[in-house]
């Protein structure tokens, strides 16, 4: 089905909803496309991908409400 968006973002992972997380306030049509479905069974085993993070990027993660969930979930200084 097509659909018209003002933004189309490619890829659900940290940056693209990030991006999306960022513009959900203003009046534009986003639309994240992602094109692997969640695989539920990693949920619940440990992600060993590390993800490094400068100052920027954590002023960034705070401001779209995000960081509190990171910073819950197994955040350590590298």
């Amino acid at each position: 089905m097509m659909q018209n968006v003002d933004i189309a973002i490619i890829g659900g992972g940290m940056v693209g909803l990030t991006l999306a997380a960022a513009l959900a306030d203003t009046e534009l049509r986003i639309a994240v496309i992602e094109g692997q479905l969640p695989d539920e069974t990693l949920a619940e085993l440990p992600d060993l991908r590390v993800s490094a993070l400068s100052r920027a990027s954590e002023r960034i993660l705070r401001r779209v409400g995000a960081w509190s969930g990171i910073e819950s979930r197994r955040l350590s200084p590298y």
